[in-house]
């Protein structure tokens, strides 16, 4: 398994600019209107309570274990894998912030959960269900941008969202920003790694990429092909 191609266009590439420009005029310190309204279309479908927009499948799957109330030293166990999930403790991030960082243990191997989540997770054409086949807990990945995960109730989302990991986008989000090396907005010029690494973008991120899949979620849950 492994993650599809990220393919630009030219109105692809246009909608992003608009985003970045969008949620850099706006000053978005936390994800805004866009990214609420993504978690509210999946969360709706699905006859869920809550949703939570975040950047990457190990910061999904992160929360997902964390619903379930996994520790360190607790055993996973999913079709392709089973193993104990350690907990490493927080990481500091270049803004500041802290944000969890784990690995899976098989056996005498370890592995860190940026390699194993790819493993975890069954892709799809468009989403990407929850690794657990949980009842309470849903992932989806969308556009390969972002991931909302999505909650039977408000307990559970309170209990994890503390969890939520506000860093940078991940890697195919960071090869995509490269590609603004010298982004301008009036006139200050920003260099992508000043706008994914200090403080401040690393929470806009969550926005940016919101603006980008908002309109392909409305046409996937418009089709009526995926349920859970």
């Amino acid at each position: 398994m492994k993650y599809q191609v990220y393919t630009e266009t030219a109105e692809l590439r246009e909608l992003c600019e608009k985003s970045i420009r969008e949620t850099l005029e706006a000053g978005w310190l936390a994800p805004g209107k866009k990214a609420t309204a993504v978690e509210n279309l999946l969360a709706e479908h699905f006859h869920m309570k809550n949703g939570c927009l975040v950047n990457s499948a190990k910061s999904a799957l992160l929360l997902s274990l964390a619903a379930y109330g996994v520790t360190h030293g607790d055993y996973v166990k999913t079709d392709d894998f089973e193993g104990v999930i350690k907990f490493l403790g927080a990481v500091t991030t270049q803004n500041g912030s802290e944000k969890p960082k784990a690995q899976i243990v098989e056996g005498k191997k370890s592995t860190n959960i940026e390699k194993i989540a790819p493993i975890l997770i069954r892709h799809q054409e468009n989403y990407l269900m929850d690794p657990l086949d949980a009842v309470d807990v849903e992932i989806f990945t969308l556009t390969n941008c972002c991931c909302v995960v999505i909650f039977k109730s408000k307990e559970i989302y309170n209990a994890v969202l503390r969890m939520r990991d506000w860093g940078r986008a991940g890697t195919q989000d960071e090869d995509f920003a490269g590609r603004y090396s010298q982004f301008v907005l009036g006139d200050t010029h920003y260099d992508w790694k000043f706008v994914f690494n200090e403080l401040g973008f690393n929470f806009k991120s969550c926005e940016m990429a919101a603006s980008v899949c908002l309109e392909s979620v409305k046409s996937i849950l418009a089709s009526e092909e995926i349920s859970l």
